[in-house]
């Protein structure tokens, strides 16, 4: 199953949440996992909110090596990250917040890749296996 989202406001935020976390449940993932799919969902959102001209949020139950995967894959035509060394610093922004949000997000997920460019835009992978 493969759902494709555009993100441009609040509630396409709340909606992708909800939509992750019912994906989630219908994937067997426990209430804990389903808590930590939804705060990746959720920062990953409000990040094309925030720094993306255009964005989308693209929530995939995948198949990988016998076990099953929750995807969630941002892509935006946005200015890009121009210092993907440092997007995992504490603190780091670029907007003035807490600098906290991808960091989160590295800490709930089983696995993120990142791929900038800058001036084009960015693409944002994370995954949840199944446990």
């Amino acid at each position: 199953m493969i759902v494709d989202l555009d993100i441009t406001n609040e509630l396409d935020v709340l909606f992708a949440r909800n939509t992750a976390k019912c994906l989630a449940g219908e994937m067997g993932f426990s209430r804990e996992d389903i808590a930590r799919i939804d705060l990746a969902v959720s920062e990953l959102a409000h990040n094309l909110i925030s720094h993306a001209i255009q964005g989308k949020l693209i929530l995939n139950k995948r198949f990988s090596s016998g076990q099953t995967v929750f995807e969630a894959v941002s892509l935006d035509n946005g200015p890009g990250i121009d210092d993907l060394e440092r997007v995992f610093e504490l603190g780091y922004s670029t907007k003035g917040s807490l600098g906290i949000g991808l960091n989160s997000v590295l800490e709930v997920v089983d696995e993120l890749l990142i791929d900038s460019d800058a001036g084009k835009g960015t693409q944002v992978i994370v995954r949840k296996w199944l446990r």
